[in-house]
Parts: structure tokens; C-alpha cells; sequence
């Protein structure tokens, strides 16, 4: 199963600042048994990119899990520009991995 939680957490402030409205996004990355290899989950990651999630916090989700190599970087970066003109987002190669 592939997945991605988008948590949005109210940011306030401190005893000494005048709370805010400002809202961060944070991502919950559920690592799961080829989840980087699905284009539907590189896809909902490029959206959050795109969003400007603040911060990423990756999870490993599978005991079989196997983290990304060096060729799956390169392979991903040179893939990424289908990914963006599909987004509707401006192709930048290292978008996701930055994420990933």
C-alpha cells in the first residue's frame, strides 16, 4: 500500500509572543515496499512539494522496506520532468529528491 499523510498543524505562539494564525504543513511519509517506484505516489509527493511542506518525516512501514540507492536518484531525477508537466508544476530535477 502506498501512502502519504499530510498533517496540518496551527502554529501559536509562546508565552512571550502573540499567538499567530500562520498553519504548517507536515508530511508523514509512510515508507512502504516499492512506494517510491508507484508514479501515483511520486506524484502525490510532488504535490507536497509543491505546497511547501515545512517539514518531512519519513516512516518505515514494511519490515521488506529497502531504501532508495544512489541509481534510484538518478533514475527518479531524470524522470521527474514527466511527473512536474503531469502536476502542472516548473520541471526542477531534484524536486523530489529533497523528499525522498
Amino acid at each position: 500500500d502506498e501512502m502519504l499523510a499530510l498533517v496540518i498543524s496551527k502554529v501559536t505562539g509562546t508565552k512571550t509572543t502573540a499567538p499567530t494564525q500562520e498553519f504548517r504543513l507536515n508530511l508523514i511519509l509512510l515508507c512502504t515496499t516499492g512506494c517510491f517506484a508507484g508514479d501515483y505516489f511520486l506524484l502525490n509527493l510532488l504535490y507536497c512539494a509543491c505546497l511547501a511542506v515545512k517539514s518531512v518525516v519519513p516512516m518505515v512501514a514494511s519490515e521488506d522496506f529497502q531504501f532508495p540507492t544512489d541509481a534510484f536518484y538518478t533514475k527518479l531525477e531524470a524522470s521527474v520532468g514527466a511527473l512536474c508537466l503531469s502536476a502542472g508544476a516548473v520541471e526542477k530535477p531534484t524536486l523530489l529528491t529533497a523528499f525522498v
